[in-house]
Parts: structure tokens; C-alpha cells; sequence
């Protein structure tokens, strides 16, 4: 009987039935499969459970901060022209438009550093000190600390200094260093030209010699700071707070009046040392501040510091109007001079018949008198001991008539555009 054949085992590998997975083969020696080449994922492919898990932690670690990020975070870094007036300083007399002016925003976030007679130059080191207060305003993770701006002015002086002394050389570099903080920040810079003081400056009179001419050249200062931040390839917007100030003085100048007599409006912005600002000043500060930010007319907004008039209130809110309107009219112009502040104005630097004025000729209380020292010794000059006292080194442009001031070139201010979050603001 023939022995019985076996029929030969058909190839059912994987490689030869359709459609059955791919095995990957078996070491002879081990047994194991080898390992599985590495390989990008293809598109569309889902990504491994691994890093789903990475996903969703860091998802857990972002989502706190985002639920508690503020509307509106402000920080402001100066000196005591921001502290007077407390306890509605500048930055807390901003806070108070903003609650009224922008109500959407209910969640803020102001904060503020103001050493007394403290220049850019100053901030600039303290910024990059760590482990001091401003150093952790501008490098820390606390979500109520990412501003939306930070709001900087320099020391009452050094600005309109000649540009060859090292005082103004050190806060222009101090101005620049801090916009580059300030962008890597994520914010933006709101850099506010201050006032001159109100009889000019008694230790500099060679400068300084009165009102007119030390905000002209206060002016000129911050425009370039301003031009050497933008050089630098970093970006500030100008508010030029002390623009509001000398059109109330033109004012009162136009309509024939004396603007450094006691009852003028022009005078009752200032304290008593003729420097800092009054209840007043800082009141029409933080209206054009509030103008040029939110880019809403403060106009019909009922804060104010208390003993501040009605009549002073809206003559300050139409202040700050009147110059967000200039400044458009100036940028659409470009030309180079000053417009005329004098005609079709309100009554803003008119004689207050009111009885019901504060207390602002008072002394400020912080006793500090915002000046810095000498610019080759550093020096004070003052009293309090904060004073600049810049020596003459044959200068004689300074000899120039006060009216060159007045044809200088306006340009930079900010000038911004209404959101739909100021929407609701008062008009």
C-alpha cells in the first residue's frame, strides 16, 4: 500500500492573506520581536497617551492664570509728581475714571512705584535689580502684573537740561532701557511729559527762568526720549500731561489775565511749593492720562477729588478733550508749529468764583521736592535735598527770546483708537 503523502502547508503568512496585520518577525535566536523603529507621526495620526498627559498639565498650569487675568493692569513708575495728592494719587485718581469711564473693565489691576526725586536713570537700575520692588513688577509671574501699560515719567528737571550734561544723557539711556523692559514685559510705555514749574525754576534761572520757557524745553526733552527709544528699535507712546497744563496758562494769558495769580486756575494746579501738584493738578493729570489711553473724553464724569468745584471739574475734563482734539489736528497736519490754544476756548483759565475750592496751595505732604541733584556732582541743591542745580557752561542759545519755545514742533503725542471695550465710557 503506498505510504500516505502529506500535501504541502500552505503559506498563510501574513505577508500572503489580505488583510491581516503585520507581524513583525521573530528573532531566530531570542524569540522577541526587535524593537520598532522610531518614526514621526503621519498626519492625522493621534498623538501617544504620553503626551496627551503633557497636554493636559499644561493646560492645568495656564488655565488659573488666564481665569484671573484683570481687564485693565496699569503700572506706574515715577516720583512724587505720581504720589501727591493721596490718598487719590495719580494712580488711584485713574483708577477711579476707569471704574466710572469704562465700566466693562471691573476687574484692575493699578499699581504703583514712586520713590521720591527718583530720575529714569534710577528706575532703569532698580528694574534690573533683582529682588527689588520694580524688578518684580516687570519680571514676575503674578497675573495681576501683566500689564497692559506701564505708565513712566522722569524726574521734574532733567528732561529740558542741555543734552551734553550727564544727568539728561543718563535718563535718556534710563528712558530706553526701560521701554526694552517694558516690550519684553509684553505692555506698552506711556511716557508723560510733566508741567513746568509755576515761576520757573529758582536754582537753574539760567534755564529755567519762568513757566513758558521750562515746559517748552521740558517738551523738547521727552520728544527725544522719545526719538532715542525709537532708534533703539523699541516703541513709547507721548502723553504730553503738561501740554494741559500750559493750555490753561495760554488761556488765561489770551483772555488778559495774570495765570500766576492766586485765584487763576493755572495757579491753583500746583501746591504750595509751585512744583508739585495740587488735588487740582493731579485731577486734570489722570483726566488726560484716562483721554489718551482709553481714547474717551473724560467730559461728564462725576468723580473728583474732594472740594474739587463742578465748575473745575468739567473746566479740567474739557481740558483734557480739547487736547486729545489738538493732537489729532496736529498729526493730520504735520506741519511744524504750535496751533493756537487761544481761540473758540472754554472759560478754562477764567477767574473760580466758587467758594467751594480744596485745599490744593497747601504743602504736599510728602515733603519731597522731586528735584534731582547736580549734574556733575550729584550734588543737591534744595532743601529737601533732592534739588538739580545745573551750572551755565556758556550757553548762549539759553539767551534766545521765551517765544522760540512757542514755535517748536508738536509731534508723537498719542492719539488713540476707541475700542469697543470704551465703548460704554461717558462722552
Amino acid at each position: 500500500m503506498p505510504s500516505p503523502t502529506i500535501p504541502a502547508q500552505q503559506d498563510r503568512s501574513p505577508a500572503t492573506v489580505p488583510g491581516a496585520p503585520i507581524v513583525a518577525p521573530r528573532s531566530v535566536e531570542t524569540g522577541k520581536k526587535p524593537p520598532t523603529p522610531s518614526r514621526d507621526p503621519r498626519p492625522g495620526e493621534p498623538v501617544s497617551r504620553q503626551l496627551q498627559s503633557l497636554l493636559v498639565i499644561a493646560l492645568l498650569l495656564v488655565l488659573p492664570c488666564a481665569a484671573h487675568a484683570t481687564d485693565h493692569a496699569v503700572l506706574f513708575i515715577g516720583n512724587s509728581y505720581t504720589s501727591a495728592s493721596a490718598p487719590y494719587s495719580l494712580d488711584e485718581s485713574y483708577r477711579q475714571l476707569i471704574l466710572e469711564g469704562v465700566p466693562a473693565w471691573t476687574d484692575l489691576s493699578i499699581e504703583s512705584y514712586t520713590p521720591g526725586g527718583w530720575n529714569l536713570s534710577q528706575h532703569h537700575d532698580s528694574a534690573n535689580t533683582e529682588g527689588s520692588v520694580l524688578y518684580d513688577y516687570l519680571h514676575d509671574t503674578d497675573p495681576d502684573h501683566q500689564w497692559d501699560y506701564v505708565v513712566v515719567h522722569d524726574q521734574s528737571q532733567i528732561p529740558g537740561f542741555p543734552q551734553d550734561r550727564a544727568l539728561y544723557n543718563n535718563s535718556r539711556n534710563g528712558a530706553v532701557g526701560l521701554a526694552e523692559l517694558i516690550e519684553a514685559r509684553g505692555a506698552g510705555m506711556k511716557l508723560w511729559m510733566t508741567w513746568g514749574r509755576v515761576d520757573g525754576d529758582s536754582d537753574n534761572l539760567w534755564i529755567y527762568p519762568n513757566y513758558p520757557t521750562m515746559q517748552g524745553l521740558l517738551a523738547t526733552g521727552y520728544e527725544s526720549y522719545v526719538d532715542a527709544i525709537t532708534a533703539a528699535g523699541h516703541s513709547a507712546d507721548l502723553i504730553p500731561v503738561g501740554l494741559g497744563w500750559q493750555m490753561i496758562h495760554d488761556e488765561a494769558v489770551a483772555q488778559g489775565q495774570d495765570p500766576q495769580e492766586a485765584s487763576q486756575l493755572f495757579a491753583r494746579l500746583y501746591s504750595g511749593d509751585g512744583s508739585h501738584p495740587s488735588t487740582l493738578g493731579t485731577y486734570l493729570s489722570a483726566c488726560i492720562i484716562y483721554t489718551f489711553t482709553t481714547g474717551t473724553s473724560p467730559v461728564g464724569l462725576t468723580w473728583a477729588h474732594e472740594g474739587i468745584s463742578d465748575q473745575d471739574r468739567l473746566t479740567l475734563q474739557q481740558t483734557a478733550e480739547r487736547l486729545l482734539a489738538e493732537d489729532g489736528d496736529d498729526n493730520s497736519a504735520d506741519d511744524d508749529s504750535a496751533d493756537d490754544d487761544s481761540a473758540d476756548d472754554d472759560d478754562s483759565a477764567g477767574d473760580d468764583d466758587s467758594a467751594d475750592d480744596d485745599d490744593s496751595a497747601g504743602e504736599d505732604s510728602t515733603g519731597d521736592d522731586d528735584s534731582a541733584g547736580d549734574p556733575d556732582n550729584q550734588q543737591a541743591a534744595s532743601n529737601c535735598g533732592c534739588g538739580v542745580s545745573s551750572p551755565a557752561k556758556g550757553a548762549p542759545w539759553m539767551l534766545l527770546p521765551p517765544a522760540w519755545i512757542a514755535v517748536r514742533r508738536r509731534r508723537r503725542w498719542f492719539r488713540p483708537q476707541p475700542s469697543s471695550s470704551t465703548s460704554n465710557a461717558a462722552a
